[in-house]
């Protein structure tokens, strides 16, 4: 359920992560998309998920 997606994202940005949407966008409860890297990595990250 919703409930089950809220939790990683939260952990995630305490432990530094960026976490995002695939469009790069902050991610929001109730959304199935996430990415979650390194400030440095999540670019490098969107990149490659765009086909770049």
């Amino acid at each position: 359920g919703l409930w089950d997606y809220a939790a990683p994202p939260f952990i995630l940005k305490e432990a530094g992560c960026t976490v995002t949407n695939f469009q790069g966008e902050p991610w929001k409860l109730g959304q199935k998309d996430l990415i979650a890297a390194t400030p440095a990595l999540h670019p490098q990250l969107l990149k490659i998920m765009h086909g770049g």
